[in-house]
């Protein structure tokens, strides 16, 4: 028998349900399992969700997740599964001088050059053997702790993550009170830890100090390496999708919304509208599922959720952070970051949070074919003409991409960020957006997306039995 399963959403959780469900499809263990016909809606024309580029001057930058680390077990499965090889991150427009600097709004107060040992040395100096020893103990932990994600099986509900992950002193205390309580010194937590995490998800220290430890870990922090994909990390989710379209695995429909679910007592109905190309004409059709997945957070969709069971547990909204994405060609100004006009410019500079500026982050990311410098800013809001002239002595018209909700608020507050679960319905209803509750980056979808597909393959195995 065949079962019908809808997925809705083409990013890295979609991608990886799709993609879990048709290798087993094609696998020995289904002998014991009904194989499954997966359908893809995605609303956009693209793949990828938070993994994506744009062009900017010739140049394809990406505005989203770009930077993924080597315990990323099932980002890398997906690279291997298409061929996609690794490249060093960043374009290292300025080679062996790459620098990063944080700056507080009147002077850059930390210079480190991205090697790890010169790094290493310019924490040491500036905080102390004994802050930079606790940090790395408890990132590097945190990240092992993580790590059994891959071991533990399928889980049902968040509550049941946290709790097999052994992380709740971690996920329901902030990273300022979690570093305060183990000896990582306010000024750390203030001057680095916090202006790497402002630039990550555009929130400060009150965020969840598991997201924040793994994030800083994930960044390199804690050991292991850091790599992009070559052609941009938002292609990887396409080509992985054409892949399994290609072998007949999955069903991919690009540019179509899903507008309702309706849950009945055995099948569920899924209402969607494909948006035609060039014409203002919307075609809807309904289509009939034994299971639906919802792969994106519920919070920025208006999906209709119709339940005529009386039995889906509810989906818990929580409150999003918006990212603006601001690229310019230009020269940054020296005078305006308190640097004389000789010295040189740091190529990300990450800004110090609750200092009352609009951005957080502005880095190089790239050289047009005149040799311009291209730039990224990360930003809570939409960046005025006065600002841009002050960051730069020249540059020329900017483009600007928002993420209207890219991350949960991700508080240690629970009333703040309320906790979804996996399985909304028994073998019927999914929700990989509950794992965002607790951190969110290209792998954590990926988990997530892993782990419902492996809830509906024991559900089949055991209806089978």
């Amino acid at each position: 028998m065949v079962k019908r399963i809808a997925v809705i959403g083409a990013g890295s959780a979609g991608t990886s349900v799709a993609y879990c469900l048709s290798e087993l499809n094609s696998s020995a263990e289904n002998s014991r399992h009904d194989s499954f016909k997966v359908v893809v809606y995605e609303e956009e024309a693209y793949s990828g969700g938070r993994a994506h580029s744009i062009n900017f001057e010739g140049v394809e930058i990406e505005v989203g997740g770009s930077i993924i680390h080597s315990s990323n077990r099932h980002i890398c499965e997906l690279m291997d599964f298409v061929g996609i090889k690794r490249i060093t991150p960043g374009l290292n427009v300025d080679g062996d001088d790459e620098t990063l600097g944080f700056w507080n709004g009147r002077k850059i107060y930390l210079v480190c050059k991205n090697k790890m040992t010169s790094f290493i040395s310019k924490l040491l100096l500036a905080f102390g053997p004994v802050t930079c020893a606790s940090f790395a103990h408890y990132a590097t932990k945190a990240l092992k702790k993580w790590k059994n994600v891959y071991d533990i099986g399928a889980v049902a509900t968040i509550e049941r993550l946290v709790k097999q992950l052994k992380i709740r002193h971690l996920v329901c205390k902030s990273m300022y009170d979690y570093y305060k309580k183990h000896a990582v010194s306010k000024k750390f937590s203030k001057n680095f830890a916090e202006p790497i995490i402002n630039n990550m998800y555009n929130q400060n220290g009150y965020i969840n100090s598991f997201a924040a430890q793994v994030s800083l870990a994930g960044a390199g922090l804690a050991g292991g390496e850091l790599f992009s994909i070559d052609g941009g990390n938002g292609q990887l989710f396409g080509k992985v999708l054409e892949k399994l379209q290609k072998n007949h695995k999955v069903t991919v429909n690009y540019n179509t919304k899903v507008a309702e679910i309706i849950i009945n007592k055995s099948k569920i109905t899924v209402v969607s509208e494909l948006n035609m190309q060039n014409d203002d004409k919307k075609v809807v059709k309904r289509e009939i599922f034994d299971t639906v997945v919802l792969a994106s957070a519920i919070e920025l969709s208006d999906i209709k959720i119709t339940d005529n069971t009386g039995n889906v547990s509810p989906i818990k909204k929580r409150k999003m952070q918006p990212v603006f994405v601001t690229l310019v060609s230009g020269t940054l100004s020296n005078g305006h970051f308190g640097l004389a006009p000789e010295e040189i410019m740091p190529s990300t500079v990450f800004v110090k949070s609750n200092i009352g500026l609009q951005y957080n982050s502005i880095g190089i990311t790239g050289v047009d074919k005149d040799g311009n410098r291209l730039y990224k800013i990360f930003s809570e809001r939409k960046l005025n003409d006065e600002l841009l002239a002050q960051l730069f002595s020249s540059y020329k018209k900017p483009k600007e991409f928002v993420w209207k909700g890219a991350f949960p608020r991700l508080e240690a507050d629970i009333t703040i960020n309320p906790w979804s679960d996996f399985e909304l319905l028994p073998n019927r209803l999914y929700y990989t957006s509950a794992i965002e509750s607790i951190a969110s980056t290209i792998e954590v979808s990926a988990v997530a997306g892993w782990n419902v597909a492996d809830l509906i393959k024991e559900h089949e195995g055991s209806s089978n039995e």
